[in-house]
């Protein structure tokens, strides 16, 4: 029976860890670059944060022409927040598509990064986040 109690207590406790480094919720910074998806109801965005701190970001919604935007981006491993300079927004934060986006000027946003499950996504809380692929 001591065996069995030993085990039990021991998978309990490998759990737990593996649960809470899967929830961690800061990233270090030589794991922010890379591509981001976000899908919406209506179309979709993909995010590339490059190494030297550009960006691309290109935007195909449904029943529009796609559209490419560059910028560049910050990383702050204190806040673990990246700051982008030039990002065209499309969804308000609600999860409604933004009519004139186009006609919009590209703004400087700050946003939130964060391991998700053993996910990097970059999000404000709203609906649809960035996702690492």
């Amino acid at each position: 029976m001591k065996v069995s109690n030993s085990y039990a207590w021991f998978l309990t406790i490998a759990s737990l860890c593996l649960l809470v480094s899967g929830c961690a919720t800061k990233v270090s910074t030589d794991k922010v670059s890379g591509t981001y998806l976000a899908s919406y109801p209506f179309g979709s965005e993909q995010l590339t944060l490059n190494p030297n701190g550009t960006f691309v970001q290109k935007v195909v919604l449904n029943g529009e022409e796609p559209a490419e935007q560059q910028g560049s981006w910050i990383f702050d491993p204190e806040t673990s927040y990246v700051t982008f300079r030039n990002l065209a927004v499309v969804a308000d934060g609600f999860g409604n598509r933004i009519d004139n986006w186009r006609n919009s000027k590209p703004i400087a946003s700050s946003l939130p990064v964060e391991r998700f499950y053993f996910k990097i996504r970059i999000s404000d809380s709203a609906k649809f986040p960035y996702t690492k692929q």
